[in-house]
């Protein structure tokens, strides 16, 4: 049987790899190629499992046997295959992750309304409130806030 399998082998030019997948020899390999990875491996691990064999990564559709537990009364987090992990992989870690923005520095207030309260930076759109006082007969003046000590000016 070994000699018919290597007559085999010679003719029709096949390489270990061929006869056996997942096995990963230099000479099966083409020069320069990359090593074939098992399907195994390029599956990501299973996130949330019923304890019966079924699993879901987690992206995708949800399949039936997690529809129906779920319309049974249990929580998606039951089904979790270990919590630490699966909040680890789906939360991105603080160091790890650069930001370019500055944060954002508060604007002081431009305009005030005494009566309310409300206040506008002068940025933006005008709110609701300084429309409708504008609308009502009052000017912007009406509503500046001194700046350091200077009085409005009108």
């Amino acid at each position: 049987v070994v000699g018919r399998i290597q007559e085999a082998v010679k003719v029709y030019g096949l390489t270990a790899a061929d006869i056996f997948p997942g096995v990963d020899s230099q000479a099966s390999r083409a020069k320069g190629s990359p090593p074939k990875v098992a399907k195994a491996a390029k599956r990501e691990t299973s996130k949330y499992s019923d304890g019966a064999g079924n699993s879901w990564g987690g992206r995708g559709p949800k399949p039936r046997w997690l529809k129906d537990g779920l319309s049974s009364g249990k929580k998606l987090a039951d089904f979790l295959v270990n919590a630490v992990e699966a909040a680890s992989a789906s939360t991105p870690k603080v160091d790890s992750v650069k930001t370019s923005k500055k944060p954002k520095r508060k604007l002081p207030a431009k305009y005030r309304d005494a009566v309310t309260g409300n206040v506008w930076t002068g940025r933006g759109l005008q709110p609701l409130w300084m429309r409708a006082a504008l609308a009502a007969g009052k000017s912007l003046n009406d509503f500046l806030v001194p700046v350091s000590g200077k009085a409005p000016q009108h």
